[in-house]
């Protein structure tokens, strides 16, 4: 099923004859009765392209959403109720996910099952190279732990070949979320006992530990930058830690916290970062509230909430939306896969888009509406946090 684009388009016109577009387009439910939910999960890298998953009674289904083809959902492998779209590569013509095992789609051949290391046990797909020859998650052999996975291809041709990426010293268990977009950097996890930490994974040099925040004995790396120089995710003091900080990792300046927000944070996490490592963006909760906000990073502003960068870019403010989390940024830093709660109750995947545009001459606003949304208003939001574990079926 395709579900028609809509949304809505304001740009504010500023001195420099310059302007930036704030759009908000939903992507809405997918079944015929417009029931159910969306969840978005990620954004290909020139920002045409969001996937997710749609809920229905008994039923998760993955899709793939385009401003020109609109949503379509992409059926099951493995699992005959549960598949979860939750990559995709830099033009969206690959998708990756997990249906009862790791899997890729195409336009041309649907959903296949990538191989698992051993050849039996689960597994999932969890991130893509630019060209989405190689892809990266995790495996389960028969009788193995979990393990990082890369699955290798040669240009423009589907990930096959599974590896097994190993562990960090004294673990016994890891998963990858994340891969540059030539495919030689990989990100993710390894832990044993009480500790995990995030790795950056080379072919060169292997796995190596990308450390802690401070005292901290728990990291996770769930995305990188294009060219693997820049790495996210978040530090913890222990796994059932409620004190959180999203982090920033690069080989000049270690894993450094993306700060705090007004108001003082005790939880924030990152989920995605730009192609230059420039932008970042995750969800963060303030002290003393137990729900979260989607936030947006740069160096040069620090940590803000993306509902006061859409008010500040032009967008009015709109009552029957909530926004709940900000999943995947474009490689431009510009484009974002979120997910929003409406006025009747329906969660569903959005596009935010921030582009700039080049306007003529004299200051002003300009407000267009698409789909009959002209006049809808934005409110600011209480909200949970995107999470790369989040919907698994893998224990």
């Amino acid at each position: 099923m395709r579900l028609p684009v809509a949304g809505l388009v304001i740009a504010a016109v500023l001195e420099s004859g310059t302007a930036v577009a704030a759009a908000f387009v939903p992507i809405g439910p997918l079944s015929d009765d417009d029931s159910g939910a969306s969840q978005a999960r990620a954004i290909s890298g020139d920002g045409s392209v969001v996937v997710g998953y749609a809920e229905y009674p008994g039923t998760t289904e993955a899709f793939r959403w385009s401003a020109t083809d609109g949503a379509a959902r992409l059926g099951f492998l493995n699992d005959p109720d549960h598949s979860d779209a939750r990559t995709v590569n830099a033009d969206g013509t690959v998708v990756a996910g997990f249906s009862g095992g790791a899997f890729v789609w195409t336009a041309s051949t649907g959903l296949q099952g990538l191989p698992r290391l051993g050849g039996s046990g689960g597994g999932a797909a969890n991130g893509l190279s630019a060209d989405g020859a190689v892809a990266v998650g995790d495996s389960l052999p028969a009788g193995g732990p979990w393990e990082a996975t890369l699955w290798g291809s040669t240009p423009g041709a589907s990930p096959s070949s599974a590896v097994g990426l190993g562990f960090l010293p004294a673990h016994g268990e890891s998963a990858a979320y994340g891969i540059s977009a030539d495919g030689r950097v990989v990100v993710g996890m390894s832990s044993g006992g009480s500790t995990r930490q995030a790795f950056r994974w080379t072919e060169q040099e292997g796995m190596t530990g990308l450390g802690f925040l401070g005292t901290d004995s728990y990291s996770v790396a769930v995305g990188v930058s294009a060219d693997g120089s820049t790495i996210v995710g978040s530090s913890r003091e222990t796994t059932m830690s409620s004190t959180t900080r999203a982090f920033r990792w690069t080989s000049a300046g270690g894993m450094q916290s993306l700060g705090d927000l007004p108001g003082g944070t005790t939880f924030s996490t990152a989920s995605a970062v730009s192609g230059d490592g420039s932008v970042i963006v995750g969800g963060a909760r303030l002290s003393g509230e137990s729900s979260y906000k989607p936030f947006i990073w740069t160096e040069a502003t620090g940590m803000r909430w993306l509902f006061d960068v859409l008010v500040a870019e032009g967008l009015p403010e709109l009552d029957e939306w909530t926004l709940l989390d900000v999943a995947g940024v474009s490689s431009d830093g510009f484009r974002l896969a979120a997910t929003a709660l409406s006025s009747n109750g329906i969660t569903q995947a959005v596009l935010v888009d921030l582009t700039p545009v080049p306007l003529p001459g004299t200051a002003g606003l300009l407000l267009a509406g698409l789909g009959g949304l002209a006049g809808w208003r934005w409110r600011r939001t209480v909200v949970p946090c995107a999470n790369p574990m989040a919907n698994s079926r893998r224990p």
